[in-house]
């Protein structure tokens, strides 16, 4: 008899994590509605009802606590939050300690190598979950990367894994796919070049990047730099525009109105945005880090991501790029990342099916 596959998103807050799970969902809902059981969100927020709205049996864990301290309760005794027979697919980066076949997503790549991330009560929560995960390690049947390097690292901090994981890229969230495509080209020097970073905020997202070109090279008035900062707050430097965090409609804005993506980021477990931005026919300005080269190939503008000169080197390469009618194609690149969520969900459900 097939066991009940039970699915974990309590645990899931944050904007993109979020839309990752809205966009898996109703996926998992049509590739497996016959093996789906309960379906674990959280109290509030833009999960707590999607379950329930996709006709499928869902249950709202409350925390009490910290989500951080309610982590570490989770793991040590997750019979108070889950108490099912069956598997379950624990989209949280922390295996729990369940019986039955349990499918873990891992994407938080500090948590995977150990690597500083800029601040000590991040180094802290990071140590604290690198030792539930090695604790918690045997009773994961299959470990979900989306790319190679997330795989590598994965497999060299914790041995016991090695055969036991799957790398399945994330395609564009669905919110992206219903968007009209811009026809690109139209940038001619007559106005600001304007370019889009998608980040929180975040030691390792690199902003610190783009407040040293902006000051570096503050004179140009031929760029524009949005961020999803908060735009109260401290004073920004001119060129940068603060828009604060953004919705669906806002990131689908932000896109048809941007030149490029701009992604200077230092470190990525898989780097989503790139992906929306091929998905778009955007071009990428990007650091010039294995993370982008493993998704972008030949096809982005690189750049050292710790120096402002050469940002502006390769903003100036995009501004003529651009005047001379320049549009990546990014058919081989897309050829490698699942054809759509559907796909993704499919992938994932035979996991379970594996000895």
């Amino acid at each position: 008899m097939t066991r009940p596959i039970h699915v974990s998103a309590s645990n899931i807050h944050g904007l993109g994590a979020s839309q990752l799970v809205q966009s898996l969902l109703p996926a998992l809902a049509a590739a497996g509605r016959d093996r789906l059981g309960t379906i674990f969100v959280p109290e509030s927020g833009p999960l707590a009802g999607l379950a329930a709205d996709l006709g499928l049996s869902a249950a709202k864990i409350a925390r009490r606590l910290p989500n951080a301290a309610s982590r570490v309760v989770e793991c040590l005794s997750t019979s108070r939050y889950y108490p099912v027979d069956g598997d379950m697919l624990v989209l949280g980066d922390l295996p729990l300690a369940i019986p039955g076949k349990q499918v873990l997503l891992v994407h938080r790549l500090h948590m995977v190598s150990g690597a500083d991330t800029g601040s000590a009560s991040g180094n802290a929560k990071v140590a604290v979950s690198r030792w539930l995960f090695r604790r918690n390690a045997k009773y994961i049947h299959r470990a979900i990367v989306q790319s190679d390097i997330v795989g590598n690292e994965l497999r060299d901090n914790f041995p016991a894994l090695d055969g036991r994981i799957s790398v399945i890229p994330q395609p564009a969230p669905r919110w992206l796919s219903v968007a009209a495509r811009k026809q690109r080209g139209e940038w001619n020097g007559e106005r600001p070049l304007r370019l889009f970073y998608p980040a929180s905020a975040y030691p390792h997202k690199n902003h610190a990047l783009l407040y040293r070109y902006a000051s570096d090279f503050g004179a140009r008035e031929d760029v524009h730099i949005v961020v999803t900062l908060d735009p109260e707050g401290a004073d920004r430097p001119g060129m940068l525009m603060p828009i604060g965090v953004q919705g669906e409609e806002g990131m689908r804005d932000q896109y048809h109105r941007a030149d490029a993506l701009l992604f200077p980021s230092l470190a990525e477990s898989y780097g989503l945005p790139l992906v929306e931005a091929m998905t778009l026919g955007l071009p990428i300005v990007v650091a010039d880090l294995p993370y982008a080269r493993s998704l972008c190939g030949d096809t982005a503008i690189y750049f050292d991501p710790m120096d402002s000169g050469a940002l502006d080197q390769a903003i100036t390469e995009l501004k003529q790029r651009l005047s001379a009618g320049w549009q990546p194609d990014y058919t081989a690149r897309l050829a490698l990342v699942p054809r759509d969520w559907n796909d993704v969900a499919e992938r994932m459900i035979a996991l379970f099916d594996l000895p």
